[in-house]
């Protein structure tokens, strides 16, 4: 339930803010997918052991690397660092 209630405003917020940048389809990147296919799995399928060893992989394999890859930082007073730390955690 922590992660529902801080993902959601985050990418909310991150989305009014990227379409008024007209970045909107950044949130097309793999990182989202992943994320909304973990909050499947914690509010639609919790028995699936199929749809956790999908999400367990992808979290531990390619979205581990994206952060040493685009160098992702904790800056708290970013929100955009703060998020995209969050997407990649």
């Amino acid at each position: 339930a922590d992660y529902t209630v801080k993902f959601i405003p985050l990418i909310a917020l991150r989305f009014v803010l990227y379409k008024q940048r007209k970045w909107h389809f950044f949130l097309l990147d793999f990182c989202y997918f992943e994320n909304l296919l973990l909050l499947a799995y914690i509010w639609l399928f919790p028995q699936s052991k199929e749809l956790f060893l999908i999400n367990f992989a992808l979290c531990n394999g390619p979205l581990a690397w994206a952060v040493i890859a685009f160098r992702n930082s904790l800056v708290f007073h970013s929100l955009d660092k703060i998020t995209s730390a969050y997407v990649r955690r």
